[in-house]
């Protein structure tokens, strides 16, 4: 089984057309649709379905710029923002919820803690520049579906592309640093046109999930995949179990299977067939092109099962009301102020996120009372019970790794996000944000003027490393959801 997204690499495109160019016929997928809007329908615990024309948003976003030093060279923000207005212009509905991920793979951590009653919104985003013949252009491009679930992720994608050119003129300077200023001076156009493309484009009706059936050499496959195109899916399953069972490597028998199961709402077995067909799938360059929508696929699995499984109460679901702490963080830095000023910046992109804070203060002093005076002292404690101590549902906390300005500027740290009652860990994740290249400086004698100057004025301000703190915690708690007012 190949679980194919509606857009495939162009390198393996390239390689598709030379095959037919060639005389190599290609065959048509066997195709089998079926929805997972009924699995949204499920009720938990008398919760129903919130107004279906507000969607949530999940908007997996790719900065090319940011890929080395972890430095975003655009606020994704915007683009929400953006998509928000175009969303309420078109008359597609209301996004209530967002949140902003670097990497599918981050939906993970939600399966088990939150679970949007409405649509969701699903936009992968890649923001990217290159140079041509001396003119420097800036894209934005990506694909976009509604789908039932948050983890829904094998639907047919509606794409758009949108990019501004320029060409640097002296005394401009040319390279990544010109790329930035040409960034910064279309970021709002590129996110608006981007907007409108997709919402006229994006399909008014539910989209149902596809699933594509692979052919094989033997007869008994060719047979099977003759049943599935067919409709006869039933006939199709046992030749493939036949096919696995004869040649324990079929890996293609192992993944129809996985799909049929997963038409058949028999979520386990999809998983494990789907775990097989994984193990025994060759490596290469086939299991590189799959890899993503074979990841996906996965996710979706765990989602369904999560979702008819387990017995997520009212209280433990992430909602607006949900109380949240922000704990003093642990210091392994030279730096004593280190997890102050990074703390501070996770309190303050936090308030963008809806849900009920504690304030530091009372956190602090609730903490005090009890004899805690340092984050080391953590360790001596329960979850359960700082959550108790400090009146919170959940808790941010973590262990700041790096802060420091010299030989260049870094900041790491690892958070998590912890529900308290059961001490589950919700979301984990290691950020690390180093200093810009200042490619307009030629020397190294000027470099370190310049590092000197800055430094200087940095720590007279008290402003020490504070971009690359906000950053660090501005990328942590993206990935959030966010309720909006």
């Amino acid at each position: 089984m190949k679980l194919l997204k509606s857009i495939l690499s162009p390198l393996f495109l390239t390689l598709l057309g030379l095959l037919i160019l060639s005389g190599c016929a290609a065959q048509k997928p066997a195709v089998m649709r079926y929805s997972l809007w009924p699995q949204a329908q499920i009720q938990v615990q008398g919760q129903v379905q919130e107004n279906p024309a507000n969607f949530h948003l999940v908007l997996v976003w790719r900065d090319e710029f940011a890929k080395k030093r972890g430095r975003p060279a655009a606020d994704p923000e915007r683009f929400v923002e953006a998509l928000s207005n175009e969303c309420a212009k078109s008359k597609a509905g209301r996004i209530a919820s967002y949140q902003i991920l670097e990497d599918a793979t981050d939906l993970d951590a939600w399966i088990g803690i939150f679970r949007p009653t409405i649509p969701v919104l699903r936009v992968n985003a890649k923001l990217g520049a290159n140079e041509s013949s001396g003119n420097w252009t800036i894209s934005l491009e990506g694909e976009s579906r509604v789908q039932a679930l948050l983890f829904d992720t094998t639907l047919n994608a509606t794409k758009t592309a949108v990019q501004v050119s320029r060409k640097p003129q002296p005394p401009e300077p040319s390279g990544e640093s010109f790329s930035r200023e040409l960034l910064r001076s279309f970021e709002i156009k590129l996110y608006k046109d981007f907007s409108a493309k997709l919402f006229e484009k994006l399909p008014k009706d539910k989209q149902d999930t596809s699933l594509y059936y692979a052919n094989g050499k033997s007869a008994r496959m060719k047979q099977a995949y003759a049943a599935a195109q067919s409709g006869d899916a039933k006939s199709a399953a046992k030749l493939w179990q036949d096919e696995a069972d004869a040649d324990p490597s079929s890996y293609k028998a192992l993944g129809n299977l996985s799909a049929y199961y997963e038409s058949e709402g028999n979520f386990w077995k999809a998983i494990l067939y789907h775990a097989a067909y994984m193990e025994k799938q060759p490596k290469g360059f086939r299991s590189l092109i799959f890899q993503e929508a074979n990841k996906e696929r996965e996710t979706m699995l765990k989602g369904i099962l999560a979702l008819k499984e387990t017995d997520l109460s009212k209280k433990k679901m992430l909602k607006p009301e949900a109380v949240l702490a922000i704990l003093p963080l642990e210091n392994t830095t030279n730096d004593l102020d280190a997890p102050v000023k990074v703390r501070n910046n996770l309190a303050e992109q936090a308030q963008k996120l809806g849900y009920a804070l504690v304030p530091m203060e009372e956190i602090d002093e609730k903490l005090k009372m009890n004899g805690f005076t340092d984050a080391g002292q953590f360790r001596a404690a329960t979850v359960q019970k700082l959550g108790t101590m400090v009146g919170a549902d959940y808790l941010l906390m973590g262990t700041v790794e790096e802060f420091r300005a010299l030989p260049a500027k870094e900041v790491m740290a690892e958070l998590k996000l912890v529900y308290a009652p059961d001490a589950q860990i919700v979301y984990d994740k290691t950020l690390r944000v180093l200093e810009e290249e200042k490619n307009v400086l030629n020397s190294i004698l000027e470099k370190a003027l310049a590092k000197a100057t800055d430094l200087i004025v940095e720590k007279a301000t008290g402003k020490i490393l504070a971009d690359e703190s906000r950053m660090l915690a501005k990328r942590y708690l993206q990935a959030w959801p966010h309720f909006k007012n």
